[in-house]
């Protein structure tokens, strides 16, 4: 965030003499400091008591204290409040609360008492019930909400094409700014079916990344198990034929923040379950659920653990700070310590999450791998091949790392033999020109013929976190690795069985030789490596595997 007074030293008045004094009946007079950090990130990183912070300087800049009060959204919903230069919280606490003003975009406190009318009898106002009872209940925030942000969001439009049966049930347009905005209710599902909302950062393209890969094929496998599947994203790209893609599955798609939020308000009975996939995403999404479908179970899928992945990164570049490792690092233990269920895809992964959060719940669902049943031999292929998406730091890393201090004593034993680099935003994030050895390919539409006349796979890494797709999208095409332990990491692969795995870049050369030249050795990796990723990583092993983390929510 831009540099404000919170970066000065906190000195001033005691912060106690700065609350504002609320009536004890108001359920957000407390300070949430975890919610506080994970909001406001940079307070991690300075090592600020966050109840200190948030009395000297958050009230100053507008910061909430908790879910409930957004004193920005309050001030600009109800300008005579800025005209009159009140503190939003005092003002809310001495006047909103008995004019039924709205603390946040997504509380309506005169929809609440009408339909609720033990709210009346129960000497509570309507947020302090709702944050009381009415979320451990399953109650609902409010069909009503006022505000700019409501304005110009086109509503859901009826489609009643299977299988998810999304219908407008009520529908009335907004008047002016200050008039209540009314939403309309839909309906998703058929009666007795499970709904599941599914949340990611972009719509999966496989052709790209291996998360793509996961998340495509979970997608699939929801579908085939019967539940009724929503997947929001925030960046739908500029390539319809990826979201045409997951609508083929059975899938609503929701692209936009605005469409996701306004999905969750408009429907009429809770989701089931919400998947919200990685850190960024976990942070903008489970508030909104908690807070409008508190009864939603929550699934926070990691795809890997940011922080560790940083971290490791770290001691190799300097484009990771110890600052921005320790704000991600609580960010992600808040999450974990948010949601029902926290997802790994490693056992190691999931001990790192144990560690930071004890009593998170966690379980572990790797990528999942088709295997090519004819692939072409070891006369038939040739050359070197990386593969991976370029915007991920660990991959850039990686091939920098392997061209200056493996590929010289590679290429000196084997030089009649070119390496070729595949992967997207190759030309962004690196440098390389092309020699008659060196081939950056980058993008390919197609992957599977590259990974079936290519020899010998190569992912030195030396960062990372989680299980990496390359490896396996490499081993389900006969196509042996060879790799380093943080590229094995999680795989369970046993050197010279499964993949070749060393971590001296002179040892790693000397596999990667040996590999290419020894037929025995590379039909052993082929044809076990195929073998042990069919019986662990397989759509119909990890079909009944997701069935059952679903149901131990």
């Amino acid at each position: 965030m831009p540099e404000s007074v919170s970066d000065q030293d906190p000195e001033g008045p005691s912060p106690t003499s700065l609350i504002p004094s609320l009536p004890p009946s108001v359920g957000f007079n407390h300070f949430d400091a975890t919610w506080y950090l994970e909001r406001y990130p940079d307070m991690a990183a300075k090592h600020v008591d966050p109840f200190t912070h948030f009395t000297v300087f958050g009230l100053k800049e507008r910061r909430a204290p908790n879910p409930y009060f957004d004193p920005a959204w309050y001030l600009d919903l109800y300008p005579d409040v800025a005209e009159d230069g009140c503190d939003p919280l005092q003002h809310y606490a001495d006047f909103g609360i008995h004019e039924d003003r709205q603390p946040n975009r997504y509380f309506d406190p005169v929809w609440y008492r009408a339909s609720y009318p033990d709210v009346e009898t129960s000497g509570l106002d309507p947020l302090s019930h709702f944050i009381r009872v009415g979320v451990p209940e399953g109650r609902w925030a409010g069909k009503e909400v006022r505000g700019r942000g409501s304005q110009g969001v086109a509503a859901p439009t009826t489609d009643l094409v299977e299988p998810w049966n999304l219908q407008t049930i009520v529908s009335r347009p907004p008047s002016d700014l200050q008039a209540p905005i009314w939403w309309p209710r839909i309906k998703f599902g058929k009666e007795g079916q499970a709904t599941i909302l599914v949340v990611d950062h972009f719509v999966p393209r496989p052709d790209h990344d291996s998360g793509s890969v996961r998340m495509f094929q979970i997608l699939s496998l929801l579908r085939q198990q019967g539940w009724t599947v929503a997947f929001g994203c925030i960046d739908v790209g500029d390539e319809p034929r990826y979201c045409h893609n997951v609508r083929d599955l059975g899938v609503l798609v929701l692209d936009g923040h605005e469409r996701i939020e306004g999905f969750v308000r408009q429907l009429d009975q809770p989701l089931s379950t919400a998947w919200v996939s990685r850190p960024d995403i976990g942070g903008r999404y489970i508030p909104l659920l908690r807070c409008f479908s508190p009864g939603t179970q929550i699934v926070y899928d990691t795809v890997d653990v940011h922080w560790k992945r940083m971290e490791r990164h770290a001691h190799f570049t300097e484009r990771n700070s110890s600052d921005e490792v320790l704000a991600m690092r609580e960010l992600e233990r808040t999450l974990s310590g948010w949601a029902d269920l926290t997802i790994a895809t490693t056992e190691n992964d999931r001990d790192i999450i144990a560690s930071e959060a004890p009593t998170a719940s966690i379980s572990v669902l790797p990528n999942i791998h088709e295997v090519i049943p004819q692939v072409e031999g070891y006369d038939r292929r040739c050359d070197l091949i990386f593969l991976g998406s370029f915007d991920h730091q660990p991959n850039c890393d990686a091939v920098n790392y392997f061209l200056a201090e493996i590929w010289p004593l590679v290429h000196r034993q084997l030089p009649g033999v070119c390496f070729h680099i595949l992967g997207s935003n190759l030309e962004e994030f690196l440098d390389i020109t092309s020699t008659e050895s060196i081939d950056p390919v980058g993008w390919v539409e197609d992957l599977g013929p590259w990974l079936s006349r290519s020899r010998v796979m190569v992912a030195p890494l030396r960062a990372g976190a989680g299980m990496k797709g390359k490896i396996g999208s490499s081993i389900s095409h006969g196509l042996p690795v060879v790799t380093t332990s943080i590229g094995a990491e999680g795989m369970g692969l046993v050197n010279r069985c499964t993949a070749l795995i060393e971590d001296d870049p002179k040892e790693f050369a000397r596999a990667v030789v040996e590999l290419y030249g020894n037929r025995s050795l590379w039909e052993t990796l082929s044809r076990e490596g195929k073998t042990y990723l069919e019986e662990h990583f397989a759509p119909t092993l990890m079909g009944p595997r997701l069935d059952e983390i679903l149901r131990e929510i």
